[in-house]
């Protein structure tokens, strides 16, 4: 899956089957626990499923954690993996203002990149190094990036009257 895409509603490709079948509310339970589930879908119709599908994709992150979604726990992992690939030919280069402005600039355009492939909806960052960071050969990147949040719940009101 892409990183900005959650497992939610995800076929599992290659199982043929489950060991345990719950119901309804006890999915609902589980998941509100934070726990991956799975389930077929359309049991007992004919166009049910014989793979099962992801209920919901949590991580172990701390309720209201924003780590929580596992969606999001992808996007950061694959932004970060994306900086370093970007910043790892500036690793034995002088420590300058101009070596930190160019690692700048490949930053900005892969967070471009990244923004128009709709992984990330935002991104600020800066790059820092204090004099004695400088002496000790580090910079420091600071990183706020806005995740796409994926769709979890769709609600249908449905109303009633007596004639058309």
């Amino acid at each position: 899956l892409k990183p900005e895409s959650a497992p939610t509603n995800k076929a599992l490709p290659g199982v043929k089957g489950m060991k345990y079948k719950f119901s309804n509310k006890q999915l609902n339970e589980h998941v509100g626990n934070s726990m991956v589930v799975f389930k077929l879908k359309n049991e007992g119709t004919a166009t049910a499923s014989s793979t099962p599908f992801v209920v919901d994709g949590w991580t172990a992150g701390a309720p209201g954690s924003d780590y929580a979604r596992i969606a999001t726990v992808k996007v950061v992992t694959d932004v970060v993996d994306q900086i370093r690939e970007v910043a790892d030919p500036f690793l034995g280069e002088p420590n300058t203002v101009e070596q930190r402005n160019a690692l700048a600039a490949l930053i900005s355009k892969r967070l471009s990149y990244l923004k128009e492939q709709g992984e990330v909806l935002h991104y600020e960052f800066e790059i820092n190094a204090t004099i004695q960071q400088v002496i000790l050969g580090e910079c420091s990147i600071a990183l706020t990036l806005v995740a796409p949040q994926e769709l979890r719940k769709i609600t249908t009101v449905v109303a009633l009257r007596a004639a058309a």
